[in-house]
């Protein structure tokens, strides 16, 4: 997977940095989140919220809560069918 298949699937900047940090490192609090992908704080919890609205991430109601990537072919599936819908 690389950032020029995040793209077409409709990622921004940010997200496609957020969703590639979170294959790569697993679940994470929105913290270290910011800190590695080098989202500003102040965004991330919206990126994390807009990935989880697209069926990409998950969110682990724990204190603090946790991000995980969903399995990325069904993820993916999902992703191509409601951008098709929409065209």
């Amino acid at each position: 997977m690389d950032e020029k298949l995040l793209a077409n699937i409709g990622l921004n900047k940010y997200e496609r940095t957020v969703y590639w940090m979170l294959l790569k490192k697993g679940e994470l609090e929105a913290s270290k989140l910011s800190q590695l992908s080098r989202v500003p704080i102040g965004r991330i919890y919206e990126i994390l919220s807009d990935l989880n609205k697209y069926g990409l991430v998950e969110i682990k109601p724990s204190r603090p809560r946790k991000y995980r990537t969903i399995d990325p072919k069904i993820a993916f599936e999902v992703m191509y069918k409601r951008r098709r819908s929409t065209q």
